[in-house]
């Protein structure tokens, strides 16, 4: 019979091992999860701001340009400079999104749910100038990160789209 009991305390043991790490995946998905909200709010916080408004409807309203050289022109560091830090703080955020979506430390959904005009918008009005920049730098991988983002905007779009029309 002391067999019997032994037995049973090793299962019970194991039991309780198994059900502490079934606990613990759950636990840390939902952590997971709620780190990753808190983080994007914390994006989302900055997208909302007046500064970055007022940077981005500059450069979706404002802003013309012919080409790569008039826009560097009108919108370089050397001719206008509170233009290129609109230019430069608009970049460096989706960059920074960009980032955190192919390191999948925010997902990509909450991005494209609240996000996904502006930068769709930013990319299509931008890419030309992108395009000439990575010439100009003569490194072709360089600026790739917001082109990413909206490329995943993309994908997502045509999902939902495909998904609709069924």
């Amino acid at each position: 019979m002391a067999v019997d009991y032994q037995t049973v305390s090793v299962v019970i043991a194991a039991a309780s091992v198994v059900m502490g790490m079934v606990t613990w995946v759950v636990q840390s998905r939902y952590n997971n999860r709620t780190n990753q909200a808190r983080l994007f709010m914390q994006l989302y916080s900055q997208f909302n701001t007046s500064e970055f408004n007022r940077a981005t409807d500059e450069i979706f309203f404002t802003w013309e340009w012919a080409d790569y050289d008039d826009f560097m022109e009108r919108y370089g560091p050397e001719t206008n400079m509170e233009a290129w830090s609109f230019w430069g703080a608009v970049f460096e955020y989706f960059h920074g999104v960009s980032v955190l979506v192919e390191q999948r430390l925010i997902d990509v959904r909450l991005v494209y749910e609240l996000m996904s005009g502006p930068i769709l918008r930013y990319w299509q009005r931008v890419e030309p100038i992108m395009a000439e920049r990575r010439k100009q730098l003569t490194f072709p991988d360089a600026i790739d990160s917001v082109e990413y983002l909206a490329q995943e905007m993309i994908i997502i779009r045509d999902r939902k789209l495909a998904s609709a029309r069924k």
